[in-house]
């Protein structure tokens, strides 16, 4: 029997994908039954179970927790820089960190799924953890003032933003080596450990900050990110081929910008990925400015998160069950109105931004899994490897441009400032709704359709 050849990693990076009700549920059956088998239908049945299937999904959840997770941090990174490391240096610049490595993990997936469709792990998981180390050690000997900043951009946004990158699609990819019918569950537990670890991270890192200084807390969470990696090269397997060649030009589809659907919903993602990190980046710099009490102001990230854990394991059954662009319109609109109304008007008022922390939370986290998989609704199937690559390519300028611009509106701490961040952070997830309406309304005008 011939071997079945390996998923490419984009094509499953969506997260909570379509797996179980994928991009064939509008295709009559009668149809189906007519096309020849195709490649994964003659391969032998997927686990979908089993000790070494979920033990994978263990060490793939385990490789986030210690990577995105600390991406999912920045806030409280991003807080102490402001006020202690490295102060002088401009809010826009601070920002560009924790935004950058986000944009690496985008961005680089094209080149990195390239690397896993040909060899797998045996280059990207030792290389993700030698550079992940590597990345967090410098950082907790970085020099403290404006002109050693560059030490953080270089350790902190682009080799650890690199070493994530490679975490990241090792951690998506590998799941559709062991499941098919339950790898919408699979990928849903996995990505839940970056929120796992947004959660543990702000507490172990402020604790033994306030303890220890910022070296010891950094190297504290390099010995979390390092058990990790143990548990990941104790417990991944992968169990398909992978293919011998692949041109690196089939990950993008420039085809795609003819489809008027892909274009418009892309260009929402990216207003939306824009306006995400925002709050996550500033919720507790603003909370500090007006006084909060410093056990609520601290703990805003790790609220969030904790929000956002539920946000991103719901979301794939919201989707199912709704449509994806009928679930991210509704979603898209109230992290607006929460942007507007509660963060602008909350100013020094505890209760109202821990309120304001957990819908956004669990809101904006749905809308990271929604959008790839909207993209996999509206692409050709044989095709959708391509075109995720090319909308998390377009995405990536997104994650970059929303914190840096926000940083620059908030150079100047002060009231007028952090309300111009807070309605630019609203405006543009109201801005990415109506490309979302748009691309919805450009695939059909029935308001009960489901898509």
């Amino acid at each position: 029997m011939q071997s079945p050849s390996s998923p490419t990693v984009s094509e499953i990076s969506s997260m909570h994908s379509v797996v179980e009700k994928g991009s064939m549920m509008d295709v009559p059956l009668n149809n189906q039954e007519k096309q020849p088998p195709s490649d994964s239908e003659s391969a032998p049945e997927f686990p979908d179970g089993g000790l070494h299937a979920w033990l994978t999904v263990f060490g793939a959840a385990s490789l986030l927790f210690g990577t995105f997770g600390i991406a999912a941090s920045y806030g409280v990174f991003q807080a102490y820089y402001e006020e202690t490391l490295s102060v002088g240096t401009p809010n826009s610049l601070i920002s560009f960190v924790g935004a950058f490595q986000v944009c690496i993990v985008q961005f680089g997936g094209i080149f990195v799924g390239h690397v896993w469709d040909t060899t797998g792990l045996k280059y990207l998981l030792p290389f993700s953890a030698a550079s992940a180390l590597i990345a967090l050690f410098t950082l907790s000997i970085c020099q403290p003032g404006a002109n050693h900043f560059y030490q953080i951009l270089l350790s902190q946004a682009v080799l650890f933003g690199i070493a994530s990158c490679m975490a990241f699609s090792i951690a998506l990819a590998i799941c559709s080596h062991w499941f098919a019918k339950k790898r919408g569950t699979a990928m849903g537990i996995v990505v839940a450990g970056s929120s796992l670890g947004g959660i543990f991270i702000p507490l172990i890192f402020t604790k033994v900050l306030s303890v220890a200084g910022f070296g010891w807390a950094v190297r504290t969470i390099a010995c979390i990110t390092a058990l990790c990696y143990i548990i990941a090269f104790l417990t991944l397997r992968t169990r398909l081929p992978f293919k011998k060649t692949r041109p690196l030009s089939h990950s993008v589809d420039l085809s795609a910008f003819k489809d008027w659907a892909f274009v418009l919903m892309s260009i929402g993602s990216l207003f939306l990925i824009a306006g995400f990190p925002i709050p996550y980046f500033y919720m507790e710099v603003f909370a500090n400015y007006y006084g909060v009490n410093p056990n609520i102001a601290k703990n805003l990230v790790t609220i969030s998160n904790a929000a956002g854990f539920f946000g991103r394991i719901s979301s794939g059954m919201l989707g199912d069950k709704f449509g994806k662009f009928n679930s991210v319109i509704p979603i898209a609109l109230c992290c607006s109105l929460l942007c507007f109304l509660p963060w602008t008007l909350a100013t020094g008022n505890g209760a109202a931004l821990i309120v304001f922390a957990i819908f956004f939370g669990a809101l904006s986290g749905s809308i990271v899994s929604l959008t790839p998989a909207a993209i996999v609704d509206i692409s050709p199937r044989e095709r959708v490897g391509a075109r995720l690559g090319t909308h998390l390519a377009i995405v990536s300028i997104g994650s970059v441009t929303g914190p840096v611009i926000a940083g620059m509106i908030g150079a100047q701490l002060n009231p007028n400032s952090i309300r111009g961040v807070t309605l630019f952070s609203g405006s543009l997830f109201a801005v990415g709704s109506i490309f979302v309406i748009a691309a919805r309304m450009s695939l059909t005008r029935s308001l009960t359709a489901r898509r």
